[in-house]
């Protein structure tokens, strides 16, 4: 098993392995990853046997910290699995990482992401047993809702009787390619709820849309031409993730949210495996935001837990 570190020249065969990866999704592609590469040190690793990718380990080094993520600009990363892997390729890229962060950066830990469940177009926990092995503990556990799309549960009566009172208001739904009228709800409203602000900037939400159409998709709810409320989905071939969700106050009265989620859930993604809505937990996973998981599951969503592991390298 050969491993070198990433450096613009794999690119190309990086995003192929990743599309063709039995884990991997978008959020895994360089032309995501690199939107922020200003903000992190790339030492992101390609695992190979001959000519063959097996897999590949996004990551960053925090030389400060003597800490290896995986990746800290993503939502997930870990290991990410040529279908032909077996265990016993996992167990040595496994072995072959720490071995290199740990002896040609001098990482004295590794803090791995990785990819939930949902996502995984074919079984791929090999490397959470291997981290095990490794004497790897849970350092962070988030919980999501989700959605098993052939077998969705009703929606909560409180939303059907939402969803009746938008119609009546003559709110409507549309798909939209620029984000920039609900960027202005989404910051009005983390700034009056949260006092926090989108994690990407309009510009950077605005290019990423540009550059995955497919895979990032805006869909918002109007009333009179207006935008009040909207959503921006994450599609993978899995699963569709609520990656932003805003209502303003208007939208909030009237049942709009409501009335969206009705439409992507039983209409327009009721053929994907998972829709989910991602977490709904507080002080860095530690509490439940109650009010916010009792919305998602209204709607049907259901637990699947986001783990972040700590792996120690003395």
């Amino acid at each position: 098993m050969q491993v070198v570190r990433y450096t613009i020249e794999w690119e190309e065969a990086w995003n192929n392995f990743i599309e063709d990866s039995k884990n991997g999704t978008f959020l895994l592609n360089r032309n995501y990853m690199d939107y922020h590469k200003d903000r992190f040190k790339d030492c992101s690793l390609i695992f190979s046997e001959g000519d063959t990718i097996m897999g590949v380990l996004p990551a960053n080094w925090a030389e400060e910290e003597k800490t290896v993520y995986s990746h800290q600009g993503l939502t997930y990363g870990g290991l990410i699995m040529n279908p032909k892997c077996t265990s016993a390729h996992v167990m040595q890229m496994m072995n072959e990482a720490i071995d290199y962060c740990k002896n040609t950066l001098g990482a004295e830990k590794m803090i791995y992401r990785a990819v939930p469940i949902i996502y995984q177009k074919y079984p791929s926990q090999e490397d959470l047993y291997y981290i095990w092995q490794h004497g790897g503990t849970i350092k962070q556990r988030l919980l999501s809702s989700s959605i098993l799309m052939k077998r969705p549960l009703k929606f909560h009566h409180s939303r059907t009787a939402s969803i009746n009172k938008a119609i009546r208001n003559e709110l409507y739904v549309e798909k939209n390619l620029d984000p920039q009228d609900f960027w202005v709800v989404l910051e009005e409203v983390l700034q009056e709820h949260h006092s926090a602000k989108p994690v990407h900037t309009l510009q950077e939400m605005t290019t990423l849309m540009e550059s995955f159409p497919r895979e990032i998709q805006l869909f918002t709810v109007k009333k009179d031409k207006r935008v009040i409320a909207g959503t921006i989905l994450y599609v993978t071939p899995q699963v569709v993730h609520t990656q932003y969700i805003a209502s303003n106050n208007e939208g909030r009265n009237n049942g709009a949210l409501d009335l969206l989620f009705k439409y992507l859930i039983q209409e327009k993604f009721k053929h994907i495996t998972f829709f989910d809505f991602g977490t709904s937990n507080e002080d860095a996973g530690h509490s439940i935001n109650t009010g916010l998981i009792a919305q998602k599951e209204h709607y049907g969503g259901r637990g699947v837990v986001y783990d972040t592991y700590e792996i120690n390298m003395p």
